[in-house]
This record gives structure tokens, sequence and C-alpha cells, in this order.
């Protein structure tokens, strides 16, 4: 998995490989392979940046809030890849490529982190116990106030952190293999199809988010048989 230099030709007119001199046309995919190679280079991308706020979890220039916030994301990102959902239904299974029974506790734990308190508020670490300050029998008024104590407890320890990182390359390995296998198989495939056919495969092309679907409606997949 390596970045391509490219253009845009503008709208319409799809894009430019500055990279390859002998390319005459770039094709856009569809079918259940070219799906797969699009989630797992989402998969990758996920994962890169669940790596990169990891690192600035242990930056010492950076105050506790910021160092709380990039360990938030990078729970995030690192779960993103395990949940399907109609845009990307590829996810990754972690049995596919760890085995020990410590690493699959280690990633149960984060994506119930991720559940219970880093997306959600459900469990201990996040509290408030509600009081009431009472006055000594002689004051003017036997309730003082009333008060809160919110307390939010971190677990961005030294050895959560190193499990993180552990199963974020992992998965990172895991990912760029099965990436690699899917574009040689779908170059295989297409190997044998006339040059004809090739070049007139529809331009690739990137249709930006509008406001009206942006948010609320889940993109098109890339497999020709789904309308979801």
């Amino acid at each position: 998995m390596h970045g391509i230099n490219f253009k845009h030709n503008g709208p319409g007119e799809g894009f430019h490989i500055t990279d390859y001199p002998d390319a005459a046309h770039l094709g856009a995919l569809s079918g259940d392979k070219a799906q797969l190679v699009a989630d797992y280079a989402l998969h990758r991308l996920d994962l890169t940046n669940a790596k990169q706020c990891l690192e600035q979890t242990t930056n010492s220039n950076l105050d506790y809030f910021t160092q709380s916030t990039f360990w938030r994301m990078a729970i995030i990102n690192y779960y993103r890849c395990f949940k399907g959902n109609n845009a990307r239904p590829t996810n990754l299974i972690i049995t596919d490529y760890i085995t020990e029974p410590d690493g699959i506790e280690a990633h149960k734990y984060f994506l119930l982190l991720r559940d219970k308190n880093v997306a959600h508020d459900d469990n201990a670490l996040s509290q408030c116990l509600p009081g009431v300050i009472v006055n000594k029998a002689d004051a003017p008024h036997k309730i003082e106030k009333i008060i809160t104590f919110t307390v939010a407890a971190e677990v961005y320890t030294e050895g959560n952190i190193h499990n993180l990182n552990r199963l974020i390359q992992e998965a990172l390995q895991h990912v760029s293999v099965q990436y690699d296998q899917a574009c040689d198989e779908l170059t295989n495939q297409m190997e044998k199809l006339p040059h004809t056919e090739l070049l007139n495969l529809p331009a690739l092309e990137y249709k930006k988010p509008t406001e009206d679907n942006h948010v609320a409606k889940s993109r098109p997949r890339h497999r020709t048989n789904d309308t979801k």
C-alpha cells in the first residue's frame, strides 16, 4: 500500500495520475473485490490515525486535556475497523490475526472502554456524587448548599498505551497483507479482460459530499449488487 500523486481534471473529468507515464486511463472499479480493497484502505487510514493519536498521549509538551483527547481519539479510530456498517461492510475480526489470549482480552478491553466510557458514559470511570452541606443546629437555616462532586478517571497508563499500540501495529500489518492480496487478485482478474473493455471503464470520479447527504445518509457501496 502506498500513495500516488494525481491531479483532479475538474468536475466530471476524473483524475490524472502523474506517476505512471504509460497510463492511458484511470477507471473506476465496482464489485465485491473492489469493495474489499476500499474497505481495507479505509481501515489502514483509521489505524494510521489511531497510531498517530496514541503517540501524542506521551508527548510531554501537551497538557492533560490534550493528551486525554488524543487517547480517546486513538481508541475511537481503532474501534471503527471492527464495527461494520452500511458503507464499509468488511470489518476486521481480531481472531483472524491474533491468537494469544492476552491479546484478545486486551482488544475486548478497549472495545468495552470505547462503548462504556469513551463514546458513552456507563461505567464507574466517570462519576458524579450529589451531596448536601448541612449546617450546624444554631445556623439560620439547616441546608447550606446542594453540591455535586464530579470525578473523571483516566486509564491511559503506560501498560494500556503499550497494549493498544501493539494491537494497532498487529492490525496494520494484517490489513496491509489483506489489501495487497486483494489487489493482486483483482489485477489478475482484470488482466484477462480485453484492452478495449478496460479503456471503456467509467472514469474514477470523486463526488463531493453535499449538505443534504453528508451526515444522515450512508455513502454508496462499490458492490454492483448492493442498493444500500
